[in-house]
C-alpha cells in the first residue's frame, strides 16, 4: 500500500500491475502519516490540531483512536507497533500501540 497525504489522505493499494484506490478521505489536513503497526492501520499527525489519529487504511479511513499530543507534531515514523513523533520544540515522543479494535 502507499499513501498520499496532504490536504487530504489518499491510499492506494497494488493490484495486479496496477494500483487502485484502497481508502480516501479528502476532510483530513494531515500534516504527517505513517503505516503503524499494521498495514490496514494508518497514523496521522493532524495539521491543525495537535493530535495523534490511528485510522483504517480503507473506506472513507474510519478513526479507531486518537490521542491529544503535548505539542505541534512536525514528523512521525513508525516501525512494528512503535510511533515516533518529532516536535516543532525539537521534543521527540515514542509511543506503542497496543489493544485490539473492539466490536
Amino acid at each position: 500500500k502507499v499513501c498520499v497525504a496532504a490536504n487530504g489522505v489518499l491510499v492506494l493499494q497494488r493490484q495486479g500491475r496496477k494500483w487502485i484506490e484502497a481508502g480516501r478521505n479528502p476532510d483530513l489536513d494531515c500534516a504527517g502519516v505513517c503505516f503503524a503497526g499494521r498495514p490496514e492501520l494508518l497514523g496521522m499527525v493532524l495539521g491543525n490540531a495537535p493530535y495523534l489519529e490511528i485510522r483504517e487504511t480503507s473506506g472513507s479511513l474510519n478513526r479507531l483512536a486518537s490521542s491529544r499530543l503535548p505539542c505541534t507534531a512536525s514528523c512521525l515514523h513508525a516501525k512494528g507497533n512503535h510511533i515516533v513523533i518529532g516536535c516543532r520544540s525539537g521534543a521527540v515522543i515514542s509511543l506503542r500501540l497496543s489493544g485490539r479494535r473492539s466490536i
